[in-house]
């Protein structure tokens, strides 16, 4: 079952127009439940007011958080200097500091020898390693050294290690542990927080300590759900990409006439067909392999999402002749045709147009004009074109004064 985050994640493909049974495809989730999803998204704009989000909405989204990773980066530097008041920047590569790495063998050399010794051993040990710790505390540590000392913590030999229950030594090594714990988790976001690469996040999902009912295991939980997030959303991200990829020349060429209104049906069924025929040459023959007819159907949805999304490639030339040509082409409705075309336009900042090929198909309908899909494009062309004339005078205002 899905997790809530991973549904809105889904939500937001739909609303970006993408194919319900593409998308069932790439992400091996039932069409059942996407359209469950879909209808959902259909209320949620029949009683808000709040409409979908755009392209345009994202990319501004999508660049306030990459301005935001870029200015929280930290430089990554190879030192293994003791940390001072000119030198505070961390080192979180997997170069081992020298020094540090001697510091860290020789901890773990002192918990081997203690595996099978008396308590009294293992406390002067204790007190040693202790000792140690504080001095370690002067460098700059990396995610595998933070990881390893961790882990020597976990001993069994250095637990238990109180004569009485006033003995302070096990607090001390508690006290550590957590200190440790936390300096762990700071690495492993910081790590995290540098890379999109799926196998890197999986490999520091690895890295996080077991819960271990401290006062660090809601963080533990909090990291292990934010990497968890993160390799979702770029599982997703890669699917999208999948969505619009393997795209040909000539499939392009088809977008392009039907843009333009002057698709040759015939000729156009001919190079779907072939181009189906082509992708399913290159592709392994099992279960999961799709027909030629399924092939067929991709090309069909990748052709829509083309011109739904890319108004400044496909500027259409003859809006009605390419709502005609979709209905036949794609066996599409003139529904979903001419909502494709009226979202090119609001693209296009082609308002005027828009709101003619509204007028047409929707507005001599009451059905229609009910549905949420109907009111979704009305308040689209409404507040798109407001913000577009607001930004024209601010603009205006802008060149005056400057003038």
């Amino acid at each position: 079952m899905l997790k809530d985050n991973e549904i809105e994640e889904i939500k937001m493909i739909i609303k970006k127009g993408f194919d319900l049974r593409l998308i069932s495809a790439e992400l091996n989730i039932p069409l059942a439940e996407l359209e469950k999803y879909k209808s959902e998204i259909e209320k949620a704009n029949k009683s808000v007011d709040n409409s979908i989000p755009t392209k345009t909405n994202d990319l501004v989204i999508w660049r306030k958080k990459k301005t935001s990773n870029h200015s929280n980066k930290k430089t990554i530097t190879n030192s293994s200097n003791p940390v001072t008041s000119t030198n505070k920047s961390k080192n979180y590569s997997d170069t081992i500091p020298s020094q540090a790495d001697l510091i860290i063998q020789e901890i773990e050399k002192l918990v081997k020898q203690i595996e099978d010794a008396p308590l009294r051993k293992r406390r002067t040990t204790a007190t040693i390693i202790i000792r140690k710790l504080e001095d370690i505390k002067k460098y700059e540590l990396n995610i595998n050294q933070k990881e390893k000392l961790y882990y020597l913590m976990q001993s069994k030999t250095l637990k238990g290690l109180g004569l009485h229950k006033s003995d302070k030594i096990d607090i001390l090594m508690n006290k550590e542990r957590k200190i440790m714990i936390g300096n762990l988790i700071n690495a492993i976001d910081i790590a995290q927080s540098q890379t999109d690469d799926v196998d890197r996040l999986k490999s520091l999902l690895k890295k996080l300590p077991k819960r271990t009912d401290s006062s660090n295991d809601i963080r533990l939980d909090s990291m292990k759900n934010k990497i968890e997030r993160k390799i979702y959303r770029l599982h997703l991200k890669n699917a999208s990409t999948r969505l619009m990829s393997n795209i040909s020349p000539d499939i392009e060429l088809i977008v392009k006439e039907i843009a333009n209104g002057t698709l040759d049906l015939e000729k156009a069924n001919e190079i779907i067909d072939q181009e189906a025929k082509n992708r399913m040459k290159g592709k392994p023959n099992n279960k999961f392999s799709l027909t030629e007819k399924q092939e067929r159907g991709q090309i069909l949805i990748q052709i829509q999402s083309l011109l739904r999304n890319n108004s400044k490639i496909y500027k259409l030339q003859n809006p009605e002749a390419t709502i005609n040509i979709l209905e036949k082409l794609c066996g599409i409705t003139s529904v979903n045709s001419s909502k494709l075309v009226i979202e090119n336009l609001l693209a296009a900042q082609d308002f005027t147009t828009a709101r003619q090929i509204y007028s047409k198909f929707y507005g001599n309908n009451p059905r229609l004009q009910s549905s949420p899909i109907a009111s979704m494009l009305r308040k689209n062309i409404f507040r798109l074109e407001q913000e577009s004339l607001k930004k024209k005078s601010d603009n205006s205002i802008n060149s005056g004064i400057e003038l």
